[in-house]
């Protein structure tokens, strides 16, 4: 089940990232503009396209991440890292308001 829904966020990314869209991204994210590149930032983990980024789509972006990193991870990925890592965000967001 995780497997799957990792897939479906790395599937989110790429297809957010076509290739006629990645040469505009990568142009706007070597510009200046700081609000710009947050935009697309939030616009990227918005896998929902809802204007929230939730807890469950953080999740799921922090395990493809770990993911991609495979065997290279340095501390090795423990199962419950990935969780306490979304937990820890969320925290930090509420703590500022």
């Amino acid at each position: 089940m995780q497997r799957e829904t990792n897939e479906t966020a790395a599937v989110h990314v790429y297809c957010t990232c076509a290739t006629q869209d990645l040469v505009l991204s990568l142009s706007l994210l070597s510009g200046d503009c700081v609000t710009d590149k947050l935009d697309w930032t939030f616009r990227l983990y918005d896998m929902k396209c809802d204007g929230v980024i939730s807890k469950d789509e953080l999740t799921d972006i922090i395990s493809s991440i770990y993911d991609l990193l495979g065997d290279s991870a340095e501390p090795q990925v423990l199962p419950n890292i990935v969780q306490q890592h979304a937990d820890a965000v969320f925290q930090v967001q509420t703590r500022m308001r």
